[in-house]
């Protein structure tokens, strides 16, 4: 193939800017630029888990009116706004609703239009906007809408940050930079859960839940001085900036190899016509079985209950501890929420995969029965006591590994499909979990637990037979062993072959 003459000055300004002094930068381990740009998307993360945490302490006082003196009610901004419970779980999975739609149908075009950076910025913008909606609500129709825009935003972001992080990351410490995003969500619970300590009141509420313009402002800020990820730019054919950025993001090391590989894998993608598969390629190939696998595993995040703890755990003790009890409670999950997430980064890379998820399943499995027993005869201890422990076992498995197991289950043309169809299956299992809850805990009221006793013991059986371990294997071995190597070929022969190569070598 014949070089271009923009091809050779990219070459001639990598060469020129690199002295032979420098390390070569697929070699560096972070440096204090790389780490800011990545914490700037990360935001995007902490905006997603302060949504998901702010409407749970306040949610009596929103929409039960408690401690609302009714009688003054009127002017632009009432005290309170009046639901039912069917009307509430609309307003809370309204949030999942618009991350659905987010992820599903914006974050992908947007990216590839307007680059990752600019992407996030757009959510911010539309975090903005959905902090006005919510804050400002006469009505509870106004609070619903906010809740569907501020979910809009999060899908786009819950799509484009951990690309954005993947991508301006080391490679030495890609894993690192990527566990940002779970510890930057969990911590946004926690915060959401302490501000509603005191801003659980007829005033306060408006106050919380407009808090999230705050991060979002600063993530637009500290964005606008960052660069877009060297990928993005030479995707769309702009190899100088890409080049530049790839050079500030590593500064103090030689990039010439580095940027080579980013520009080779795009001409791969620009002569290979399978090298990026559409939805409908991928599950019409043999892989479509691993997609299941997928759906499966992110579906059993959202449908093992954890929502309904982060959303209504606050309604659910106020009947047995009172509001103030009941708050301190949820402060206190998300607090343990945060701590086992550093437990969890620890022991993702000593354990496996697998057996961390069926852990997971299991432990949520037996807690769930354990609330049930505990609400039937009335042992609030231990009620509680299960549900912190329902948090602790799924930080160390579902919550971390859905994310990071995609990429180790696809191939890299595969992978973006995959990965936008998985988070889609994660959304709409959200959404039914937050509209439903309320309506089966209102029917079931000690029962209502079984539903998650039940899906978790059926999600362990499944991951038990059809899951292999992915921990310290290529994606080809991951293949060949879920597939068989005749599968494993049609997905992708070049690389099943090379599996088998090495495996009978």
């Amino acid at each position: 193939m014949a070089t271009t003459t923009a091809d050779n000055t990219t070459r001639n300004k990598r060469g020129e800017a690199g002295h032979s002094g420098e390390a070569d930068s697929r070699e560096a381990t972070w440096t204090m630029y790389s780490f800011f740009c990545a914490s700037s998307a990360a935001l995007s993360a902490f905006n997603n888990g302060y949504n998901i945490g702010s409407p749970n302490a306040p949610e009596l006082v929103i929409r039960a009116c408690q401690s609302v003196d009714i009688s003054k009610r009127g002017g632009t901004f009432p005290g309170c706004t009046p639901m039912s419970t069917g009307l509430w779980g609309f307003a809370i999975g309204g949030f999942a609703l618009g991350g659905l739609l987010g992820s599903f149908f914006l974050a992908s075009p947007l990216m590839s239009r307007i680059g990752r950076r600019n992407t996030l910025i757009v959510s911010s913008i539309i975090y903005v906007v959905a902090g006005l909606l919510m804050a400002l609500s006469p009505v509870p129709a106004q609070l619903i809408v906010g809740r569907i825009v501020v979910g809009i935003a999060t899908g786009i972001g819950s799509v484009t940050a951990p690309v954005y992080v993947g991508e301006v990351a080391t490679i030495k410490r890609r894993g690192m930079f990527g566990s940002l995003i779970q510890l930057f969500l969990v911590v946004g619970i926690l915060v959401a859960q302490v501000l509603g300590l005191v801003l659980s009141t007829a005033a306060g509420w408006r106050l919380l839940l407009g808090l999230t313009i705050v991060p979002a402002v600063i993530q637009a800020l500290m964005l606008c001085v960052c660069v877009e990820s060297p990928p993005s730019l030479a995707a769309r054919g702009r190899t100088d900036a890409a080049t530049a950025a790839l050079m500030r993001l590593r500064k103090g090391y030689d990039t010439t190899a580095e940027m080579d590989a980013i520009i080779e894998s795009q001409k791969r993608n620009e002569t290979d016509g399978e090298a990026s598969m559409s939805m409908i390629q991928l599950l019409k190939s043999p892989m479509r079985k691993i997609v299941f696998i997928a759906f499966a595993i992110h579906a059993l995040q959202q449908l093992t209950g954890i929502n309904s703890v982060f959303f209504y755990s606050t309604g659910m003790f106020t009947g047995a501890f009172g509001a103030e009890t009941a708050r301190a409670v949820t402060v206190g999950i998300g607090a343990l929420n945060v701590g086992m997430t550093f437990v969890s980064s620890a022991l993702v890379e000593r354990a496996g995969r697998k057996s961390l998820v069926l852990a997971s399943l299991a432990g949520m499995t037996l807690m769930s029965l354990l609330v049930v027993l505990g609400s039937i005869f009335h042992q609030n201890v231990a009620v509680i006591v299960a549900v912190f422990l329902f948090v602790a076992v799924f930080a160390i498995g579902l919550g971390p590994i859905p994310w990071l197991i995609l990429p180790e289950l696809f191939p890299t043309k595969a992978v973006g499909a995959a990965s936008s169809m998985a988070i889609a299956v994660n959304w709409l299992c959200n959404c039914c979990v937050s509209l439903l809850f309320p309506l089966i805990n209102e029917g079931l009221e000690s029962y209502s637990y079984l539903v998650f006793v039940v899906t978790g013991a059926v999600g362990f059986i499944f991951i038990w037979y059809s899951l292999t371990d992915t921990k310290g294997k290529t994606v080809e071995q991951v293949q060949a062993e879920l597939l068989g190597h005749s599968n494993a070929a049609a997905a992708d022969p070049a690389t099943s072959a090379a599996t088998i190569r090495t495996e009978k070598s």
